[in-house]
């Protein structure tokens, strides 16, 4: 069950359905949540792979600072649409950062 503390700045509910949650709470959930607070949205992109989830997550997951999270949400999305190379594939360019010094 998804913590109800992702919706603190949204209208919507847990109850709500997942496509009526708000642009905040999936935020949320890639900001601050942890695998319990995800699976609703992997149960979504499984049973819909190009529906709206799928895609508001993956315009989401595009912005954000790529990191486990993200490659957790890239995979279950390319595994869902019949990606069979998801695992092995690179998912995003890695970029390298100098350290200031």
């Amino acid at each position: 069950m998804i913590d109800p503390l992702m919706f603190r700045n949204s209208a919507s509910k847990p109850s709500d359905p997942i496509e009526t949650w708000g642009t905040e709470v999936y935020n949320a959930v890639l900001d601050y949540g942890g695998i319990e607070d995800w699976r609703p949205f992997f149960t979504a992109i499984r049973a819909d792979p190009h529906g709206e989830v799928a895609q508001r997550m993956e315009r989401l997951v595009a912005r954000r600072p790529w990191d486990g999270v993200s490659a957790a949400f890239t995979v279950v999305t390319k595994k869902a649409r019949g990606d069979a190379d998801a695992f092995t594939q690179p998912w995003h360019p890695l970029e390298v950062v100098e350290p200031d010094v």
